[in-house]
């Protein structure tokens, strides 16, 4: 390895060693003298916005106070953009020492577990004997169970001891890429933990030569492998970790044994860009269900396992499917669910039914794991994270009122409007306009408010929107304007040039023909009005006009980027992502439009660029008799004025709208087909960019490509594949643990949970935090419950008052009151007679009779909360609740 290491640092390749032996593993990196890294944390760039330069010695940089601190440390690489005539970069080196050096003298090793200060000296020593029992047996390693040869290792490693201590990966990433930092030199992590305290008989781990577990056999034994042959458990969701999960438990041979069974569940279908990062998808398997995918791949892997695939989220509504007698069944649950919602129901599931959870997490180069073992750990809910940051993403309404003080300098702000644009304005209204003209023919006045002419159209019009008002402004626009110049012309019967040119004219408006913004300096700030003026052939592209904005360049605010005016040019590239967003933005926004009205679109240039140049585009015209209000007493005098004149009548309104719509059988064949957005789609993305890019050019804010677009717009969380594969391994290491280790009883600190970044690097393990004590006194005695305790009671379906009697004779308590979820079932303040009534009823039938619900058949147990004294103190003591078996 030296001499290896040696050749590497003289021909300038970086070197990797990476070695695994059983649960104990070392990395070591050597990267040369002079390696850069160009990312050392793989966090997003802190992005401040400049509000000026001192150009002194050394130059000072001062950001605007309002933004929050610009987030820079010492040397930091810092880049100055969209600064005219400056510009700045500085990277790191990160220089490696050879492999002979950091063998010699490793120096201070990374630690993986703060418990254990002692392992990494101790598994580099041990390593280093077993390199040297290796050179000695031609490069053999020890057999399982071989105590000579263990005897020999440890002989070896006592005479390297000068220093008496015996008294996987993203490598290739960073070699390749300068992205994350490396490790520097040796990195040890081990999972003796799931290891017997005494050396198993060679039996125990004497391979058969013919089965597939034969290596797990020689680390954990049969005994642990039979266990987990054997095991239930279910695998909540089949996404990035659960495929890598589902995987691994494949190899390792989880449920491939007679009694063993693996639920899976997902109700979503593959995407394209599912592929990159799960992998037991492939092309042939887009659209299908992830679940049964995933099942069908894992029994191709392991014809032994028993896969079920479910296509239901796991929630209180699927609790007729994933109820008392699935849950009743299970050894354990594994979730890697993408919100906290889903997660916190989990949790409580397996509270309920005692049952440990695998739960874990991975966000880019960030990875967590938390084992959850009933009884000895504290649940996932016992603590809350504080809520992410989201990208800022707004509903269809808020995407036609854009303001410029909305915009903040972030490409991703961008991004996300641009995604609502076509989420809401091409989604939401073509689906309500064909609702409504798929219902049948009705009268003007049954649809006025309050009217039931037609009960089944009166609900999409209150459904669509906030009344029946709102839902049928969209239709003149939608069956009169923009089907065509008559109000009887069908949309099939409309030329493929008319469409395309009626979007390119609407797209042009868009870029170039836009109402000014006024601007009026007022108090020494600069003060935004907006006068939104909407444009016939604009259609739902309203929005964009409010976004893309000739603007006066006058006056400016520091706290707000002044705005310039776009200039169309068919073959405009932007500076950054070099993308043709003008251009682009015409074709895409005339292939969705045809798109909706069931017309074959086109993407040739040629075509584009012949008919852009017959189109002319009016000057834009400011409208006569506007004041901009410079005060705010002149714009509450505006508003005032504004509000004078009455308003119409809804009812006379909807009324007249609804006479100015053609009968339905003059829309004999017409069809509006929403555009429902996919970021896997090339023609949404192509909007979406432009979209982005175009507002972004506005406002000097540096554009993205069709990727970064992509992942922006559909929040797609970056996985990477080393990420996955380390935390699925150590929720793996706890599997072995909760399944059962051989001659060994765990406790507590035999548990870890995990936190790693990758990219700094930086790992650690630590012990779980057991659960939070209640104290309550029974019958004289202390007793101190968590939440994992209840009261169980498993007497068959017993009558009220058997239940109350039983307390009194097991608990020496006095129950006052019963409640099941909101419903009280008993009080000593109820009426008698119904009580009396009650108590000759068995506690199911009392359930179904005060909440008027008859129970599912799949139903075990119920759950009731008791309001109890102690009969001889006559004190309150507080509970757990009931978990009571009535079937």
């Amino acid at each position: 390895m030296c001499a290896l290491d040696e050749r590497c640092r003289t021909s300038k390749v970086c070197f990797v060693n990476a070695l695994c032996t059983g649960v104990f593993g070392t990395v070591f990196y050597d990267f040369g003298e002079s390696f850069v890294v160009s990312d050392k944390d793989g966090e997003k760039p802190a992005m401040s916005q400049v509000e000026n330069i001192l150009c002194s010695n050394p130059v000072v940089v001062k950001v605007l106070e309002g933004q929050g601190r610009y987030g820079l440390e010492t040397g930091s690489c810092t880049t100055l953009s969209k600064v005219r005539g400056l510009s700045a970069c500085w990277r790191t080196g990160t220089p490696s020492t050879s492999y002979q050096v950091v063998l010699e003298s490793p120096g201070e090793l990374m630690m993986s577990d703060f418990a254990k200060f002692d392992c990494p000296p101790l598994l580099h020593l041990a390593y280093r004997a077993l390199a040297a029992y290796a050179e000695a047996h031609d490069m053999e390693y020890p057999k399982p169970g071989d105590m000579a040869a263990a005897k020999e290792v440890w002989d070896l490693a006592k005479s390297m001891d000068k220093d008496g201590n015996l008294n996987g990966n993203t490598a290739v990433l960073k070699a390749c890429s300068g992205k994350f930092t490396p490790i520097n030199g040796f990195f040890y992590l081990d999972a003796d933990e799931c290891l017997p305290d005494a050396p198993l008989p060679a039996k125990e781990l004497a391979p058969t030569g013919s089965s597939r577990y034969d290596s797990g056999v020689a680390a954990f034994g049969w005994e642990a492998q039979k266990k987990l042959l054997d095991l239930n458990y279910f695998p909540a969701r089949e996404g990035t970790i659960g495929c890598e999960m589902l995987n691994n438990w494949g190899l390792m041979g989880v449920a491939c044994g007679p009694n063993g069974a693996v639920h899976i569940t997902d109700m979503d279908r593959i995407e394209k860009s599912n592929l990159s990062r799960q992998f037991l998808f492939r092309n042939g398997d887009i659209d299908a269900f992830k679940s049964s995918t995933a099942a069908r791949a894992a029994v191709e892997m392991n014809p032994d396992m028993h896969v079920t695939p479910y296509q239901e989220k796991v929630g209180s509504d699927t609790e007729h499917v994933f109820g008392d007698d699935f849950y009743d069944k299970l050894d354990g649950v594994c979730t890697a669910l993408d919100n906290v919602e889903a997660r916190l129901y989990v949790d409580q599931r397996c509270l309920f039914y005692r049952l440990p959870l695998l739960e874990s997490g991975t966000l880019g180069t960030k990875g967590n794991t938390q084992v959850v073992v009933p009884n000895v750990t504290e649940n996932y809910g016992a603590t809350r994270d504080p809520p992410e940051k989201s990208i800022p993403v707004c509903t269809p309404g808020r995407a036609a009122e854009f303001q410029v003080g909305d915009c903040d300098g972030d490409p991703e702000d961008a991004s996300g409007r641009a995604a609502c644009e076509l989420r809401g304005l091409r989604g939401v209204g073509p689906a309500e306009v064909r609702e409504i003209v798929q219902q049948p023919d009705t009268t003007a006045a049954s649809q006025l408010p309050g009217g039931s002419g037609d009960v089944e159209r009166d609900k999409v019009l209150v459904r669509v929107s906030d009344g029946p008002l709102r839902a049928l402004l969209r239709l003149p626009r939608a069956l009169l304007r923009e089907r065509g110049t008559g109000v009887l012309e069908l949309v099939l019967c409309m030329a493929q040039l008319r469409a395309l040119r009626w979007s390119m004219l609407a797209a042009l408006n868009d870029v170039t023909r836009k109402p000014k913004r006024g601007l009026s300096p007022s108090k020494g700030v600069t003060s935004w009005k907006s006068d939104v003026i909407e444009s016939r052939c604009c259609g739902e592209f309203l929005s964009l006009t409010s976004s893309l904005i000739l603007l006066c360049t006058i006056y400016y605010s520091s706290s707000k980027r002044c705005p310039k005016a776009q200039v169309f040019d068919l073959n405009d590239k932007c500076e950054d992502a070099q993308m043709r967003n003008h251009f682009d933005f015409i074709v895409a926004a005339a292939n969705l439009r045809a798109h909706m009205f069931g017309i074959k679109g086109r993407t040739d240039e040629e075509y584009f660029a012949e008919v852009l140049q017959n189109v002319i585009v009016p000057d834009f015209t400011p409208q006569e008799g506007v004041k901009i209000a410079s005060t705010e007493a002149e714009a509450k005098e505006s508003e005032n004025a504004a509000s004078a004149p009455a308003p119409m009548d809804e009812s006379t309104e909807v009324e007249q709208i609804l006479a100015s719509l053609p009968q339905p059988g003059e829309l004999a064949g017409f069809k509006l087909n929403p555009v429902e957005f996919d970021k896997d789609l090339d023609d949404h993305m192509l909007f979406v960019t432009a979209c982005s890019n175009l507002r972004a050019l506005n406002y000097s804010i540096p554009t993205e490509d069709t990727h970064r677009s992509r992942a922006i717009a559909g929040r797609i969380i970056p996985a990477i594949a080393t990420t996955t594969a380390l935390v699925t391994g150590l929720i793996c290491f706890e599997l072995y643990k909760i399944a059962g280790t051989s001659k060994k009883e765990l406790k507590i600190d035999a548990y870890k949970n995990g936190f790693v970044n990758l990219a700094i690097p930086f790992m650690t393990l630590s012990e779980p935090t057991p659960p939070a004590a209640t104290k309550a006194v029974v019958k004289g005695k202390e007793w101190n419950w968590t939440a994992w305790d209840s009261l169980d009671m498993s007497m068959g379906d017993i009558t009220l008052q058997e239940f109350i009697s039983f307390f009194e004779t097991e608990y020496n308590l006095d129950v006052s009151m019963i409640s099941h979820g909101v419903s009280i079932l008993f009080s000593f303040f109820a009426n008698k007679k119904k009580l009396a009534e009650r108590m000759k009823m068995k506690m199911s039938e009392v359930v179904e009779s005060v909440t008027k619900k008859e129970l599912p058949p799949n139903q075990l147990f119920l759950i009731f909360e008791i309001i109890a004294n102690d009969l001889d103190t006559d004190e309150e003591v507080e509970l757990p609740y009931v978990k009571f078996r009535f079937r």
